[in-house]
Order: structure tokens, then sequence, then C-alpha cells
């Protein structure tokens, strides 16, 4: 059993391995997933900016030409720096204009302007464009002395207007009443110049034509019969270029309305307080150059200065994937202060993180689908997540596995939307807590969902488990449950194997259960060492794999009789160590079932009527009736034809003494074991064929009653004789015929066996080279207490050529009569021989 243990644990070892080996392959997945995301965002930025620098260029040719074309520039402005939208003007003017008078023929003198208040509007309908080059013409109207040359007043057109606030007439004059009746009724007033071109880097707009600069001079300010007119246009064509040229600089500040007061821009904040993370990338990169770095404040590092101090200010609302974020780093801050209301996956992010224990009540979840691995190794983590809304998530696999001091608050948790719950609190030691308001009616996966969750045994018995296909391991090692399972709706479920393997103090009512569509039952109950519950009219004819079911289920002796097996191809160690069974299964259809090695082993109560099983498709008994000290049912009509390992079989079987005598074991190649301390048989062997056998170590070993006749046998094959009849202390069969030329052990092969005094003289033990010899087993090198305690062996051994062996210690030790002469024997070779005679080589 402790060989069995130590296999058991080994394979434990190698899933704990195989599974830390799957994350670190995902986890390399993912890291070269991220490393071609980052070098295909490096591509297409760079073809971007090729792009556009293509454009620029083509657009400075294409202004070159347009302004080539126009006739008497009067001001040109280039600027290559601001990105301009198409812009709408108004200017406005706090103070009257001045204005020389004009002659009679003369030269019109220049307007000034005083203190013009500039205020720039996007109109939104077109795209911002490099404010490239602006040309302003001159006017071609001659110089007017009166306002009614005007084509259309500005203050009919208000009055026409139905969006205008204010209908009544305007006041001659720039006064201020005029200003806000302007703001008011025109937002945004397009300033137009004679003829304005701007060039952008998709079209040439061209703004409308001069009469309308003539009706907005006219009709927004009636000027005295004194001003000069003609100049006065050619001031305010020159301020317009200038109100786009500042407008320019608006790109950079908030939208403004029209106001007669000046606007002040506000300051930015620093960039180091204001940047956020726009990727996990970015994130992740920032956040190993921060836990790489030894560094107290913001100054002393640049992630600092970059992204703010300490990490718990970062800004990564925009980030919308964490996973494995932390994952395998040395990392305990706070990050409290997060906003992850943007993240969908958190998948892996604490994983192996095992220094973190961090307040995260607070988190924003609500967007998050998938949560599996995500405190998977987070050892310290301990924190309260009652609050948190998983509303969303759909994926919970292995979430806290290996989450030691886990022991959380999850009972308001909505996992309603959760498909998957495999390996959720796997090793998580401490955990405890109420689920039992849980709906899991959209889970699908419960595999070893609780395994090795040593202190859980809350209340599960309203769960809605109607859609689980997979529930194998599911309380595997919970030691401690023992939860009521009765009203499970199990009827969707596959596989069940392992599922309550080492739950000790598990014995619930599982008799109603409908686990017709169940393949795998493999070590369902093994070491459930709690369990008899009812299961007789479970529906198990789709099962096909039966290994362990009640492995070392010590309490359990349920009845069985009626079960339907006949799909069933595996029953290896089914009932071993269930020391309390004895149920009847006389009627199972066994078929089908190829292993039944182990099947009883250690089932000592167990002697039921096995005579109709049809084992004609089984190829391994091997260690199937050891230790079944009660066993002794009639198996002589069994058909064993095609068994090739019967290693044990019946090994410890204390009771058992069957008639095997019309056994077919033509194709057996161990029977080492078969028979060791199986004190009462005495069964007719003589007329087995035993010619492919090649192991006969212990195969009567202890067997205290055993003394059949064996004298046929064809043991030509046999290799391995050691400790055969050791013990056997009623054995005397004549073995003179036996051919034990490929025997290469004999160590205590007749150890103990003080009825044994057979002749062995014609077996030949010599060289293979001395051909004239009848009969020879040149391969024996050790005959290590060969007679040991034969006290009633006095045979002839003159004959044998023990030249090979190299170890005779203790072989006739205690062989009390005998007095054979061994004067012949070379016992060159031979390099111990401690106690290997009592009486003198003569």
């Amino acid at each position: 059993m402790n060989y069995l243990q130590k296999e058991k644990e080994k394979e434990k070892k190698k899933e704990k391995t195989a599974h830390k080996k799957t994350v670190s392959l995902k986890k390399e997945k993912e890291k070269e997933k991220e490393k071609k995301e980052k070098e295909k965002k490096e591509k297409k930025e760079k073809k971007e900016k090729k792009e556009k620098e293509k454009t620029a260029h083509m657009d400075e040719e294409q202004g070159r030409n347009t302004f080539e074309e126009k006739e008497e520039p009067e001001l040109i402005i280039e600027d290559g720096d601001a990105p301009l939208p198409t812009a709408q003007v108004v200017a406005l003017y706090e103070e009257e204009l001045d204005c020389v008078k004009c002659p009679q023929d003369g030269d019109p003198s220049i307007a000034k302007i005083k203190k013009p208040e500039l205020i720039g509007e996007d109109d939104g309908n077109d795209a911002p464009v490099p404010f490239a080059q602006i040309a302003v013409e001159p006017l071609k109207e001659p110089c007017t002395t009166t306002a009614s040359t005007s084509s259309t007043s500005l203050a009919q057109r208000a009055s026409s207007s139905p969006s205008l606030v204010d209908q009544s007439p305007l006041v001659d004059g720039p006064t201020d009443q005029n200003i806000e009746r302007l703001s008011a009724t025109f937002n945004p007033i397009p300033i137009l110049s004679p003829t304005v071109v701007i060039q952008d880097e998709t079209s040439t707009p061209s703004l409308p034509e001069a009469t309308m600069v003539n009706d907005f001079v006219v009709d927004a300010f009636p000027v005295r019969p004194s001003w000069c007119r003609s100049h006065l246009r050619h001031v305010i064509g020159v301020s317009i270029a200038l109100v786009i040229l500042v407008a320019a600089v608006s790109l950079f500040l908030p939208a403004l309305t029209v106001n007669t007061t000046t606007r002040e821009v506000p300051s930015a904040s620093p960039l180091s307080r204001t940047k956020c993370f726009v990727d996990q990338y970015l994130l992740a990169t920032a956040l190993d150059q921060y836990i790489n770095q030894t560094c107290n404040t913001d100054s002393e590092c640049e992630v600092g200065k970059e992204y703010g101090w300490p990490i718990n200010a970062w800004c990564v609302s925009n980030v919308r994937d964490m996973s494995g974020l932390f994952s395998s780093k040395n990392f305990s801050e706070n990050i409290s202060a997060w906003d992850v209301s943007s993240v969908t996956d958190m998948s892996f992010m604490f994983m192996f993180t095992e220094a973190f224990n961090g307040d995260l009540s607070n988190w924003d979840v609500s967007s998050v689908t998938d949560m599996s691995f995500m405190f998977n190794g987070a050892d310290a983590f301990n924190r309260d997540l009652s609050s948190w809304n998983v509303s969303s998530v759909s994926d919970m696999s292995s979430m806290f596995t290996f989450a030691h001091d886990f022991n959380g608050d999850l009972s308001t948790w909505d996992v309603s939307s959760v498909t998957d719950m495999k390996m959720m609190f796997y090793f998580a030691d401490v955990f405890n807590g109420n689920l039992s308001r849980w709906d899991v009616s959209s889970v699908t996966s419960m595999t070893v969902m609780f395994h090795h969750a040593y202190a859980f045994n809350g209340d599960l018995s309203s769960w809605n488990v109607s859609l689980v296909a997979e529930m194998s391991g599911m309380f595997l090692n919970a030691s401690a449950f023992n939860g009521d399972l009765s009203s499970w709706d199990v009827s969707s479920v596959t596989v069940m194997s392992y599922m309550f393997c080492m739950v000790n103090a598990f014995d619930g009512n599982l008799s109603h259960w409908d686990v017709s569509s169940v393949t795998d039952m493999s070590q369902m109950f093994s070491n459930a060492s709690s369990f008899n519950g009812e299961l007789s009219r479970w529906d198990v004819s789709s099962v096909a794999n039966m290994n362990s079911m009640f492995y070392d289920a010590i309490a359990f002796d349920g009845d069985l009789s009626n079960w339907d097996v006949s799909s069933v191809n595996d029953t290896m160690y089914m009932f071993s160590g269930a020391s309390s069974f004895n149920g009847n299964l006389s009627n199972w259809d066994v078929r089908n079932i190829a292993e039944m090695s182990y099947m009883f082993y250690g089932a000592s109560e167990f002697n039921g009527d096995l005579s109709r099983w049809d084992v004609s498709f089984v190829d391994d008994m091997a260690f199937m009736f050891y230790d079944a000290f009660s066993f002794n049912g009639d198996l002589s009509s069994w058909d064993v034809s095609l068994v090739i390992d019967m290693n044990s079989m019946f090994s410890h079987a204390h009771s058992f003494n069957g008639d095997l005598s019309s056994w077919d074991v033509g194709l057996v190649i161990d029977m080492s074991s078969m028979f060791s301390h199986a004190y009462s048989f005495n069964g007719d062997l003589s007329s087995w064929d035993v010619s492919s056998v090649t192991d006969m170590s212990q195969m009567f070993s202890n067997a205290s009653s055993f003394n059949t006749d064996m004298s046929n046998w064809n043991v030509s094959s046999v290799t391995n004789m050691n400790s055969m009849f050791y013990d056997a202390i009623a054995f005397n069969g004549d073995l003179s015929r036996w051919d034990v030329r490929s025997v290469n052990n004999m160590t205590n092969m007749f150890s103990g066996a003080s009825s044994f005094n057979g002749n062995l003289s014609n077996w030949d033990v010599g060289s293979e080279a001395d051909l004239s010899s009848m009969f020879y087993v040149s391969s024996v090198d050790d005959m290590n207490s060969m007679f040991s305690h034969a006290h009633s062996f006095k045979g002839d051994l003159l004959s044998w050529d023990v030249s090979f062996v190299t170890d005779m210690s203790q072989m006739l030790s205690n062989a009390s009569v005998f007095n054979g002469n061994l004067s012949n024997w070379d016992v060159g070779s031979a390099n111990n021989m401690v106690t290997c005679s009592m009486v003198p080589l003569t």
C-alpha cells in the first residue's frame, strides 16, 4: 500500500508540474503575442508618419501653385506649424475707428484700427487643416463717401432673419450696444475678405466675394461723410488677414463663444500628473520600470515623472486588458484607487504574486468578463471582495488556485454569467466561504473546483448544476466536506472521476442521482473512508471506466447487485482496500472488461460468487485477490485464455483453495508470487501449460499447504525461480525432470521448504560450453540460501556445474540432514560462501 501511496504522490507532483508548465506556456504565448502587437503597432506608426510627410509635401507644392495664379497679392501669411480649422471669425471693436479725411482727388490716408478683440470659433463642419498660406487682394471699388452704395444693408438682413434674437434697428456707429447685438445675433458671423484663399491638405476653398465685405462695412459701421470708406475697406481687409492668423492659435484653446471680454486660457496640468495609459503594453512596460527602479519619489524615477507617483495615482482608466499584469512579480503596493472600470480581462493578473495583499474592495470590475487564474498562487492575498460586481464574468477557472490564505466573503457575488469554475478553489487551503446563494445555472465545468480545499464544508444544496458536464475531482481531498447534494440534477454530467476521492467526512445521500450520462467513475469514492451511501438504483449503463472507484473506501458495503456494467472496460483497483465490502456481484456482465488487476486487492471481507463471470476478454489479473483474506469463490469455469499476467493473483488470499485445474494459462508470462502466502491452497495444477512463463519467483512462497504434483511442467522458459518454494513447508513434489537451463536466479528457491527431499541430480547447472551434460542451466550465478532450512533435503548434487556461481552464501544453511558429495564442484567463481554448508565438501 505504501508503494501505491508513493505512486499517487508522484502523480500529484506530476500533475502540479504539468499545471505550472501549462501556465508558463500560456504566459510565454501571451508575451509573444504582445511582442507581435508591439511590432505591428510600430510598423503602422512608421507608415502613417511617411504618409503624413508625403501629404505635407504635396500640400506645400499645391499652395505655391495656387498663389502663383493670384494677381497683385497684397499680403501673404505663412504658418507651417499650427493646424487650423476652417474658421469663422467675428471681429468686434471696442472703440470707434478714426480715419483722416480723403482729399477730393488725392490718395486716401490709411485708417487706424484700435484694440481689435478677436474671437475664433470652429464651425464644426471641416476637419482641422494647417494654416498654410492666406492671400488677400486689394479692393477694386472706388472710394465712396456715402453708405447708400451698399446693395443690401446688414440691418435689413438682420431684421429679415428668423434666427435673430433682437430685430430692433441698429444704432449707427460701432457702439457697445451694436457690438452686443451683433454678438447675440450673428453667432458666428463669417469674416470675409475681398478674396481669401485657404489651402489645406484636402482642398482650396474660396470665401465669398468683395461685395459681402462692402455690406459688412457699410451696414455694421455707417460712417460719417468725412470718413474715407475706401481706405477703411483696405484696412479691414488687412485686419481680417491678421484675425485669421490669430485664430490659428485658437486650435489649442477651448472653443470660445462671442464675448466682449478676453477669455483667459487655462494652463495645462503637468504631464506627469495627467498622462494616461492607453493600452496594456504601455502599462506593463511602465510597471516593470516602476518595480525595477529603486526610488522613493517621482523626482527620482523617470516613470514617476511621466505617469505620476506613487503607482496608486496612475491613470489606467483607458486600459481594457490587465491579464498577467502583476504575474510572478515582487509587488505589494497600494493600487486601491485605480480606475479599472474599462477592464474586460483580468486573467492571470496576480498569478504567483506571492506578497500581494492589497485592498481592492472599491474596484469597479463590472466590465470584466475573464477572471481565470486571477489570484492563482497569490499566497498572501486575503482581502475583502464582497462588494465586487462580477455579473459580467464568464470564466472563473483557477481564480483562487493555490491562494492558501484566502477566505474572503463571496456570498453576494452574482455569478449567473459564469460558465467555467474548474479549479476555482484548487488548494485554497483555508477557504470555507458561504456560497449557498450562488446562481451557478450557467456553469458547465466544475472540474477539481474544491480540490484540496481542506476546510471547505459549505452549503451547496440549492445549487442548480443541470448544465454541468464535468465534475471530475470536484471535492478531491476536501477532507472536511459533508454537504447535502441529494437534490442535485447531475443528468448532464459525463465525468465524475475522483469526485469524492479522499473526502474522508463525506457520507451524503446520492441515491436519487441520475448518472445515466456518466462515462467515467474512476476513483470516484477512492479513500472516502466514511462513505456508505445507497447506490443500488444508479443507472451506470454508460460508464466505461470504474478504475479504483471504491479504492480504500473502508466503510462501503452498498448493494450494487443490479448495476449494468456491460459498458465497463476497466475495473482495476475497483474494490481495492474496500475492507468492508462483500456485495453480491454474481449477475454482473463483465464480458467487455479487459483490466481486472488489483480489483479486490485488500477487500478482506469479500467472498462473493463470481462463478458466472465471463472473463474471456481479460488480459491482466495481477494482484486481483491479493489480501482478499476471506475469498474462496468458485472460479473453475473461468476462461483465462487471454490473460498474460497473474502476478500475485491469489497472494495472501489466506482462505482460497479453489479448483483451477482446467484453466488455460498458455499465454501467461508472469506467475511470480501467484500463490504466495495462500496458506490454504493445495489445488491440482498438474495439467497447466506454463511453457510461456518466464518468472516463477516466490510463486509458492509460504504456501504452507501446497504439495501438488508439477512433475510434467515445462519450465524451459523460466528465468527466475527466486524463492519459488520459500517456506513451502509441505512441498515435496517431484521436479527431477524439470528443464531449468534458462534459469539464472535460484536464490532461496527451497529455503525453509522443510519437507522437500526431491531428486534434483539430473538438473544440469553446468557451463553452456559443456555439451556432454544432458541438462544444463549455465546462466545460474546466484544460489544464495537455495536450500536454507530445507530440513529434509538430501539430494545428490555432485554433478552440478557451479563454476559460474558467484554467491553461495547460506546455500545449505540449516539443511540439517543434507550430507551430499560436493567434491567435484568448481567454486572458483564464488566470492561469497558464508555459511554455505554445514558439511565438508568431501
